[in-house]
């Protein structure tokens, strides 16, 4: 009887194989062909209940993908099949290695969805707006021409959207596979500076009596359907191109206004006020084009995303309909020209993509 309660106590005291170990064990079954026990020394570590030591995620996508390779010698596919699930949902990012990875296995691979059916996430970043004037339009006759637009730093932030166009495994080594859909939502905060020192000159000498100075705010929500092209295609780094339209809703524009008047002989007149209202002068929407590059690098489950890109506007801003605003044309001698912007933008953002692996092809 004492014997029988030492033994019980030992068994009681015996120390759970190590998981690592574990697999390891697991993998030596298999190389010695004896495949029908293989299932059950992963059995207690891939079910092991919650609180429980088990295996790492690593090691159950070791362990899965073992499994698998062994319900395939063992002519059970529909166990192979579920094990393969199990691989690619512990392990969406998963690859095979067709130098290492026996043939069958490959092939399995292959009549799976392995790719994220999309992406979704955010950017922010920094903008710079350069004006090109199409037409001139003036108040003072001398004031035409000596207008200059200078940039402004601006920023934009929304949601990013992706989709590879193809995802047929059969186009695993075509140009195709690089294709990437892309659409963006973007709030942009857009503007520029306007000067001219010669709005209104003498009459007797020619000589300049009033300056002024803008300072443009723009707010616009962008869309851009863009095409995305891969130079190099890989889950962990890939540098892009990236190219497509864009159609810029306006939300609101504004000038502040100073004009500067030093009559002949006397002191320095300062015109201001609060900010001029433009939404009326500015079309609704706009056009344009943009092309630029970037890389995502992966981190974990996602993607560090960072591009450059440049925008060429190709509708004009202003409408000539409603051209000129009062307050702007009477009380500071403003008129808008006509023109057209381009912006150069940066970005740093990040992607999270969503998987779903199931089999293609029976």
């Amino acid at each position: 009887m004492a014997l029988i309660l030492l033994s019980v106590v030992a068994w009681g005291q015996q120390v759970k194989p190590d998981p690592a170990q574990v697999l390891k064990l697991a993998q030596a079954t298999y190389e010695q062909g004896r495949l029908h026990e293989v299932p059950s020394v992963l059995a207690n570590y891939l079910d092991a209940p919650k609180g429980q030591e088990g295996f790492t995620k690593e090691e159950q996508r070791d362990a899965y993908k073992l499994l698998t390779q062994t319900y395939i010698y063992l002519e059970e596919p529909e166990l192979a099949d579920v094990h393969m699930i199990k691989l690619l949902q512990t392990d969406p990012f998963f690859e095979i290695n067709e130098a290492v990875d026996p043939a069958e296995f490959i092939s399995l691979y292959k009549r799976f969805r392995t790719k994220p059916i999309f992406r979704l996430g955010a950017k922010f970043g920094f903008n710079a707006t350069f004006p090109s004037i199409a037409a001139n339009y003036y108040v003072g006759a001398n004031a035409t021409g000596n207008g200059i637009y200078s940039p402004r730093l601006g920023f934009q932030g929304g949601l990013v959207f992706e989709r590879d166009i193809f995802q047929q495994n059969k186009f695993e080594n075509n140009w195709k596979q690089k294709l990437v859909l892309v659409g963006e939502l973007l709030y942009h905060s857009r503007g520029f500076t306007y000067t001219n020192g010669e709005l209104f000159v003498s009459d007797i000498d020619g000589g300049a009596i009033a300056t002024q100075e803008g300072v443009v705010a723009q707010q616009w929500l962008d869309f851009n359907p863009l095409i995305q092209y891969r130079l190099k295609k890989g889950r962990v780094f890939e540098p892009f191109i990236t190219f497509g339209p864009a159609v810029s809703y306006r939300l609101g524009v504004s000038n502040q206004l100073t004009t500067i008047v030093t009559p002949e002989g006397g002191s320095s007149n300062s015109v201001s006020g609060p900010d001029v209202i433009l939404d009326d002068s500015y079309q609704s929407f706009v056009f344009s084009l943009q092309a630029g590059g970037g890389v995502k690098l992966r981190i974990g489950s996602i993607y560090i995303l960072a591009d450059a890109r440049y925008q060429y506007g190709l509708t004009k801003t202003i409408n000539p309909d409603s051209r000129s605003i009062p307050e702007a044309v009477f009380d500071y001698g403003f008129q808008n020209n006509d023109i057209r912007q381009s912006n150069f933008t940066v970005n740093l953002g990040f992607l999270w993509p969503y998987f779903n692996p199931k089999k293609l092809i029976k």
